[in-house]
């Protein structure tokens, strides 16, 4: 096809593949420790930046998202992990779970998802949802034993050269 001589002829890549995963919302008890807490407040905000590994010059996008959503929520135990859930019609999407590698395989994003799902679904959302990219196996692993499943995939082409690590 037209599209495939272009890739071909720009000599262009797939670097990652994004997985989209759904599952119904949870309406379980709270996690012991977890706190639900305004998606705008500065110390969770920060906290996210750290514990997901954001550059700097990232944080200003990522606060006009954040400003951009009316019905969201951070999911946080200091130090240890952290999610975003933001919520729209009947579902609440997932962003951002990231966990300190001290305190990871102890059932913390476990706990974050399952308190994001719950909190979805005391709004009235039926689904929760995520994006995650395909090449974190842990990730997508830990989404499937909560019985999260696939409902589409996609990814960008770049340019087929060397990926620089920060």
């Amino acid at each position: 096809t037209a599209l495939e001589a272009v890739v071909d002829t720009w000599e262009l890549v797939e670097r990652d593949t994004t997985h989209v995963l759904v599952a119904p919302t949870l309406s379980s008890p709270s996690s012991e420790g977890l706190r639900l807490v305004s998606a705008h407040d500065e110390a969770f905000t920060r906290d996210l930046e750290r514990l997901n590994d954001r550059a700097d010059s990232s944080s200003s996008a990522w606060r006009r998202l954040l400003g951009r959503l009316d019905d969201a929520v951070g999911v946080w135990l200091p130090g240890a992990v952290v999610a975003l859930a933001a919520r729209h019609a009947d579902i609440v999407m997932v962003y951002s779970v990231a966990v300190a590698p001290s305190r990871r395989r102890m059932g913390l994003a476990t706990e974050a998802m399952r308190a994001a799902s719950t909190w979805g679904s005391e709004r009235g959302a039926r689904w929760c949802a995520l994006q995650v990219q395909g090449m974190n196996e842990g990730a997508v692993s830990l989404y499937g034993s909560l019985g999260y499943t696939e409902a589409y995939r996609y990814s960008y082409l770049h340019p087929d050269v060397p990926v620089r690590s920060r």
